[in-house]
């Protein structure tokens, strides 16, 4: 069946319009996933206000990536950007409730904030979600000595040590929970 010609011209935008946004959509995300490397190299070597730079253009191209999210965070709180990485990790944790990271790299910066009680929160959920890792152990057993929990501060940094026992800060924090 032939088409009408006064369609023609309308059906031919069409598919350019739609050729188009396929390609942009293609290249957004190749453009966000380049960026996201290079902050993460710029991260590597202490630069931080390229790796703002950079990790900020990947959240923008991509706005549902929550490890660019969770880059860009880190980069803020080197920067002592306290409140901005707050918000950027709570949209990341919105996007990916179990990030280990996420909920780690939160609690630093509720700390810093002197948000203890919040902190504390995060850091136990980054455990809860498979964060056997010593530094959030040993960041949650100090946050609890300070609190002046020591029984549960004694707990958790004996969890630490046995989950890397090579790491000798897992062993200051159990210490210094056994003295208080």
């Amino acid at each position: 069946m032939p088409i009408d010609k006064k369609w023609t011209t309308p059906l031919v935008v069409l598919a350019v319009i739609l050729i188009l946004l396929c390609l942009l959509a293609a290249f957004r995300k190749a453009v966000a996933t380049w960026t996201l490397r290079s902050g993460s190299s710029e991260l590597t070597q202490h630069n931080d206000v390229s790796a703002v730079r950079d990790f900020k253009f990947a959240v923008l191209l991509d706005p549902n990536d929550y490890v660019a999210r969770d880059y860009y965070a880190v980069a803020l709180i080197r920067q002592k950007k306290f409140a901005e990485a707050i918000r950027e990790l709570r949209t990341e944790i919105r996007l990916h409730p179990s990030s280990t990271y996420g909920h780690y790299n939160l609690a630093e910066a509720l700390r810093d904030e002197d948000k203890a009680d919040q902190a504390i929160a995060e850091w136990r959920l980054s455990i809860q979600y498979g964060g056997r890792s010593s530094p959030a152990y040993t960041d949650l057993a100090w946050a609890l000595i300070d609190a002046h929990k020591y029984a549960e501060s004694d707990i958790i940094a004996q969890q630490g040590v046995r989950y890397t026992p090579g790491d000798y800060l897992a062993y200051e924090a159990l210490g210094c929970a056994y003295l208080r």
